[in-house]
C-alpha cells in the first residue's frame, strides 16, 4: 500500500512539474499568412543521397504464351497508354491463321463437288439395268 502512494507521489510531483514548465516556457513567435494557390520555385543547393521509387507500378502479361521478339521500351522509360511494351513472335498464330481461313474455302469445294456429283449418280443410277 506504501509502495503505490510512493508511485502515485511521484507521478503527481512529475506532472505538475511538466505542467508548469510547459506553462512558463517562452514561446517563439510564429508569422501566419494566407493560403494562395501559385506556384512554388525552390533552388536545392545540396546535394541528397537515396534511392526515387515509382508511384504506380503495373505487372505486365501477354494474353497467350510465346517468345519474346521486341521490347519497346527501356528500363526506366515512360509509357503511355495504348503504348506497346513488348511483341511476341506471331508466326504460329500467323500458320493457325492462314489454316483457320483456308477451311471455309475447302468446304465450298467440297459442297461444289457433292452438288455437281448428284446428278452425275443420279443418272448412272437410272442408266443401270
Amino acid at each position: 500500500m506504501m509502495k503505490q502512494l510512493v508511485i502515485v507521489g511521484v507521478a503527481a510531483v512529475l506532472g505538475f512539474g511538466g505542467y508548469t514548465y510547459y506553462t512558463t516556457t517562452q514561446r517563439l513567435p510564429v508569422k501566419t499568412v494566407p493560403v494562395t494557390h501559385g506556384n512554388v520555385l525552390v533552388t536545392v543547393s545540396t546535394v541528397f543521397t537515396g534511392s526515387i521509387t515509382s508511384e504506380r507500378e503495373a505487372t505486365l502479361s501477354f494474353q497467350t504464351a510465346g517468345q519474346l521478339v521486341d521490347i519497346g521500351v527501356q528500363e526506366g522509360g515512360t509509357v503511355s497508354t495504348g503504348g506497346v511494351v513488348g511483341r511476341l513472335d506471331d508466326v504460329e498464330a500467323q500458320a493457325q491463321l492462314l489454316v483457320a481461313e483456308s477451311n471455309p474455302r475447302a468446304a465450298q469445294v467440297q459442297l461444289q463437288r457433292a452438288r455437281l456429283s448428284v446428278p452425275l449418280e443420279d443418272a448412272m443410277a437410272r442408266a443401270k439395268p
